[in-house]
């Protein structure tokens, strides 16, 4: 007989390691440390409004809280991407030694183009 009672999410999310809900904590704890590492390389003034990061098939995605700000930093653009290839955060090449991922572009969006 199955046990009815209310689970924690915690519960639930350490019951596999292949359940849905395990995969998308993991990747929304990898998009987390992303926006931390791409924050930490930046100024400031970016920082402030970069709102997530993530990173998929050698594109990473940026998300700014206003049009203003996702204009701002795609100017930056090649800035930004060179930063975070000298920094060591992804490589321009496929790199075996480092095993860094590959950077090829940087999409900018704000988070009302997210939700509408």
């Amino acid at each position: 007989m199955k046990n009815k009672d209310p689970q924690s999410l915690q519960n639930i999310l350490a019951g596999g390691t292949d359940s849905l809900l395990t995969r998308l904590a993991q990747q929304q704890a990898d998009n987390n440390t992303l926006l931390g590492r791409v924050r930490a390389l930046l100024e400031s003034n970016f920082t402030q409004h970069l709102l997530a990061a993530t990173y998929r098939q050698e594109v990473l995605v940026l998300v700014a809280d206003s049009p203003a700000w996702a204009n701002r930093i795609r100017f930056e653009n090649a800035y930004i991407q060179k930063t975070l290839i000298n920094q060591g955060v992804f490589s321009e090449i496929q790199d075996k030694v480092s095993e860094l991922p590959i950077l090829r572009k940087i999409v900018v969006r704000t988070a009302a183009s997210e939700i509408g």
